[in-house]
């Protein structure tokens, strides 16, 4: 057990600092040339800087905590990948699955990935749209996902069949592999629930005014279930400071390129029919804005939270002792 920041102590001392900025009268003999605010003004002073400065601390603190933890566990990547820093036992993976297991199951992983992204290009040679290929985000996921299962089978056969001691720092593969880990889950999420409530009721992919098909349920439904299979499974981490923000720069990434790509436009172009920037706002323009701007900031604030209640527990245990 990795000893963890007690924060009832900088909880104790941000209390101690807005008791003393009610109360002038403790700061010394300087008290009595300050005035008083009125009752009311006061109390919602008082409010005010309590919230913002127990925001500001948490925020801090579970951003360093953040930080101190992926280093650490930077450091024992080859546990994080189902090995073992040192001589002891393989870890494997995080549910039932034994190292050997674990191997094989990065393998099916990394294949189905990479069946899905042949046929999808496969799909769209045949129908044309090898030249806008790059322009729909299914299929920025589909590449950061072919990155990722791939990186991570390469890592966890690794990290199984060799031994070694604890890292200096985290190697850059393990980070890359990481980024793409933040990213995948909101963004393959936020895909598939397009695919369900947005773009599957029309049954198509549209890259122009021309309404012609393209790709459907492999590069979001079938995505989404492999990448929630692999979080459910492995033992990585993900960290609100990290890997959410990773998760949120990639979709806002693509909503500014979406805009700025059909904007610049002289006629009326659009990626997706539904994402018209030259029209107003629709029920799937709104949809899809939720999906990609507001759940992933969401998806960070749920695994912050998850922590900061997982810290919270470990921090009483250890003041209980």
């Amino acid at each position: 057990m990795y000893q963890r920041i007690r924060p009832f102590e900088a909880r104790r001392r941000s209390e101690a600092w807005v008791d003393l900025q009610a109360c002038p009268d403790r700061r010394g003999a300087l008290a009595p040339s300050l005035p008083l605010p009125p009752p009311t003004t006061m109390a919602s002073d008082q409010l005010l800087q309590t919230r913002a400065s127990g925001g500001h601390w948490m925020g801090m603190f579970e951003y360093t905590a953040d930080m101190r933890d992926l280093a650490l566990d930077g450091r024992h990547w080859r546990a994080q990948f189902g090995g073992s820093s040192g001589a002891g036992p393989k870890m494997g993976g995080y549910v039932c699955c034994g190292p050997t297991m674990y191997v094989l199951f990065r393998l099916v992983m990394a294949a189905a990935v990479i069946t899905i992204f042949s046929l999808d290009v496969a799909i769209e040679r045949e129908h044309g749209y090898s030249s806008g290929w790059f322009l729909l985000i299914e299929h920025w996921t589909l590449l950061v996902a072919l990155i990722y299962f791939t990186l991570a089978f390469l890592i966890t056969l690794t990290a199984v069949l060799t031994s070694g001691i604890e890292a200096e720092s985290t190697p850059p593969f393990v980070l890359l592999c990481w980024m793409c880990y933040g990213i995948l889950v909101p963004a393959s999420l936020g895909c598939m629930l397009m695919w369900v409530f947005v773009t599957q009721r029309a049954g198509e992919w549209t890259l122009s005014n021309s309404e012609e098909p393209g790709s459907s349920i492999l590069t979001t439904l079938v995505l989404w279930a492999l990448v929630y299979l692999d979080l459910y499974v492995n033992r990585q981490p993900y960290y609100a400071s990290f890997h959410g923000f990773c998760g949120i720069i990639f979709c806002w990434t693509y909503v500014l390129f979406n805009y700025l790509f059909c904007v610049g436009k002289d006629n009326e172009v659009y990626i997706y029919r539904q994402l018209n920037w030259r029209q107003y706002m629709s029920a799937g323009k709104l949809v899809m804005l939720q999906l990609f701007l507001l759940l992933p900031y969401f998806n960070a604030l749920y695994w912050g939270v998850v922590w900061a209640r997982r810290r919270a527990r470990v921090a009483a245990k250890l003041g209980a002792v």
